[in-house]
């Protein structure tokens, strides 16, 4: 069993059936971390850094997870579902996770089998847990962001931008300062209900006040802040529909890419970068 972190432990394997990293943009970040690349400059004029990923997948991933895992074998806790995601481990001691598409948070504690935790769920994709322990969801399908309350109620925190209704909230973090960052990606939306004309990241702030933080995201999924908040990275799945079918045909999809972004003191963002070019068939 992983050693205890603090955020609870971590997967070991990305393909892994409950428990599995959320975001190209966390795999990526591992993948990366401290390798040497050869930075060039795209034809948009973003910075895009070249790293071999399995030349470093090996020497980082063992260097890493071995200050976080007391094995190298992967442990299958469960399975059965439909398509798991969001997972985040509760400090009493067990994890919840959702499966997206049968609109379920379920409950694992450690040895235990997995208990429905809320049914339905909204669509819940990625969870996370703000500065009082309290849980947060992106709720896909109701396209909110919604806080549960020690009561088990649940609060709305981001239903409306500017009067209008947000997309579909994919991932979400928090800030030490309190604020809230998630994606909003536009998928799964027909064009006569999207009501935003954009994919982006928003913020709420500690008074509760929604904004945007930046709307260059193509389509937004992950993201993560780096250790000293100073960088909010975001992963881009995809530009738009054809990149699914490009994937469909077994072709590469250069459009996956993991995005960086200067986070200032008052948490806007800046100097929109490409970290990482992340193409791939799947």
């Amino acid at each position: 069993m992983p050693r205890q972190h603090p955020y609870g432990p971590l997967p070991i394997e990305r393909n892994a059936p409950i428990v599995h990293f959320r975001s190209y943009a966390v795999l990526g970040m591992i993948f990366l971390y401290n390798a040497e690349g050869r930075e060039r400059e795209s034809n948009d004029g973003n910075t895009i850094v070249d790293v071999n990923i399995h030349q470093y997948r090996g020497s980082i991933m063992a260097t890493q997870l071995t200050d976080i895992v007391e094995s190298s074998q992967a442990e299958l806790l469960a399975t059965g579902f439909v398509f798991t995601e969001g997972p985040v481990w509760h400090p009493e001691g067990y994890w919840l996770f959702v499966d997206v598409r049968a609109s379920l948070i379920y409950r694992l504690g450690p040895g235990g089998q997995p208990e429905i935790f809320r049914e339905p769920s909204g669509g819940s994709n990625g969870m996370t847990f703000d500065l009082r322990g309290r849980l947060l969801i992106c709720e896909g399908d109701n396209r909110q962001v919604t806080r549960r309350e020690p009561d088990g109620t649940y609060t709305p925190l981001a239903q409306r931008l500017g009067g209008k209704r947000i997309n579909r909230p994919n991932d979400i973090v928090t800030r030490s300062d309190g604020s809230i960052y998630f994606t909003d990606p536009g998928g799964r939306l027909s064009q006569e209900a999207r009501e935003l004309g954009f994919n982006g990241v928003h913020r709420i702030a500690p008074d509760g006040t929604l904004s945007n933080a930046t709307a260059d995201t193509e389509y937004p999924n992950g993201l993560a802040f780096s250790p000293d908040e100073r960088v909010l990275y975001v992963a881009i799945t995809r530009r738009d529909d054809g990149c699914i079918e490009e994937k469909a045909r077994g072709e590469v999809c250069t459009h996956q890419c993991i995005r960086a972004f200067d986070v200032a003191a008052d948490g806007t963002l800046s100097n929109n970068r490409i970290f990482a070019a992340m193409a791939s068939r799947s």
